[in-house]
């Protein structure tokens, strides 16, 4: 207990110390502003008035047995994945708080659930903003993704304030569990040791968080509940988006090859070593670019005008305005939470982030379920298992390199059989996963009630 204090009062001389850098950081970032004050535990009079307004207001049914379950998913993919189990929770007349620490995540959250939970940042991980935090909630039980686990929260709520802890959809990167084995015995375990259930993707998994200190009797192993994600009919979607008829989306001759949440270094590898290859094969061929992190819009538009190619955001797109044939070729996805819309509308997905070794891939299961024949990169680290899932099913490809993809793209577009065979695979494949999530919320449910 001495030990964690004088951690407390360490880690606030080191803000204190650091405050300069923080305020220019606050400055120079806008998104780094989003929730700042809220994270340090300070709740506006605007955001009190909703949370007691939300606390007022009972469940559906049967109040007696509603219990405030709180929910930490720190971004959009971490939300996706658990958003069928927030509305199952909703549906069983459990009050949820839903937290992220990204703005993204939040907006996403606010608009799914905005009216139903109470969607706020994660506070920081200092005593003050966790027990700030806690006193406003009031949780009976908590649920963590992921990675999320956070030394200072997990002691004060779940030691401190005795409430139960669970980690849902954990997993542990080869480089987390690395780096979390150097904490292991003042930091992981007994961090771990407070947790009340730890529900690993994979056996993988489950071996390293015991191997960090957690009680095997606690550690499950789950699958992976971003598996759950649903098929929607591509044919539905066209008839029912807004962007059907706009741009080239309406019309069913043209192909349209995404490129989604790329990084920086990845744009330029696609389109001056890709983009120009495929345009010879297929001149109709249209291109959508959707950086990972749409404030770095100006710096793709940089490249766009160096590398002379035209283009069209998203956000200055007339939706039933102009004819397709008078627009450019290249459409700059600078909007947040269309990328899924984007996907049920192109011929084919590819899945950034996994063709530059620092990277480690990003989540493949959304343009699979989205009906959309999906190729990603040789960098998958932080995906293994989805990866190893996706591949052994069938169910999306996996290049070495970027001119394998070229050549593997070419392919599919040649090949509407092909690409037949991976949609019927990767439905298949997320059919035989549905149902983890509704038993999830059942035992989380039984051993919550049980505390």
């Amino acid at each position: 207990m001495v030990l964690f204090w004088i951690g407390q009062w360490m880690l606030l001389l080191g803000m204190v110390i650091t405050a300069p850098a923080w305020l220019l950081l606050l400055w120079r970032i806008p998104k780094t502003r989003a929730g700042f004050f809220e994270k340090c535990g300070f709740l506006s009079d605007s955001r009190l008035q909703v949370l007691q307004q939300w606390q007022q207001t009972p469940p559906k049914k049967d109040v007696s047995t509603a219990k405030t379950i709180w929910i930490h998913a720190v971004s959009v993919g971490e939300f996706l994945a658990v958003k069928p189990l927030v509305q199952l929770l909703l549906n069983q007349s459990m009050k949820v708080v839903v937290s992220t620490t990204t703005l993204t995540g939040q907006q996403l959250a606010r608009e799914a659930f905005g009216t139903t939970a109470f969607v706020c940042y994660f506070p920081f991980d200092s005593v003050w903003a966790v027990d700030s935090f806690f006193n406003h909630l009031k949780p009976d039980a908590v649920l963590l993704t992921e990675t999320e686990l956070w030394p200072t929260f997990v002691h004060r709520v779940g030691h401190h304030y005795k409430v139960p802890i669970f980690l849902i959809n954990g997993r542990l990167s080869d480089k987390s569990f690395r780096r979390y084995l150097w904490l292991k015995q003042g930091v992981m375990q007994p961090l771990l040791r407070n947790m009340a259930g730890l529900m690993m993707q994979s056996e993988q998994d489950a071996q390293r968080v015991m191997a960090l200190g957690a009680n095997s009797e606690r550690v499950e192993v789950w699958g992976n509940l971003k598996l759950e994600l649903p098929s929607s009919a591509h044919q539905q979607l066209d008839a029912t988006s807004p962007l059907a008829n706009a741009w080239y989306f309406g019309d069913t001759e043209v192909p349209i090859l995404t490129f989604a949440s790329t990084h920086s270094g990845e744009e330029r590898l696609f389109l001056e070593q890709v983009c120009p290859v495929l345009g010879q094969s297929f001149p109709n061929l249209k291109v959508v670019l959707a950086p990972r992190h749409p404030e770095r819009k100006q710096e793709v538009e940089v490249l766009l005008k160096q590398l002379s190619i035209g283009y069209l955001c998203r956000s200055t797109l007339v939706e039933g305005g102009e004819a397709s044939s008078q627009l450019p070729s290249l459409l700059l996805l600078d909007t947040v939470g269309e990328l899924k819309t984007i996907f049920g509308l192109s011929t084919i997905a590819v899945v950034a982030g996994s063709f530059l070794p620092t990277l480690g891939g990003h989540n493949i299961l959304e343009p699979i379920a989205m009906q959309t024949p999906t190729v990603f990169g040789p960098f998958m680290s932080n995906f293994v298992e989805i990866t190893r899932l996706v591949l052994g099913a069938k169910a999306g490809i996996q290049v070495a390199d970027v001119a394998s993809l070229t050549q593997t793209i070419k392919k599919l577009l040649e090949s509407p059989d092909q690409r037949r065979e991976l949609i019927d695979a990767g439905n298949a494949f997320l059919l035989a996963n549905q149902g983890n999530t509704q038993r999830l919320v059942e035992t989380l449910l039984q051993r919550i009630n049980a505390i």
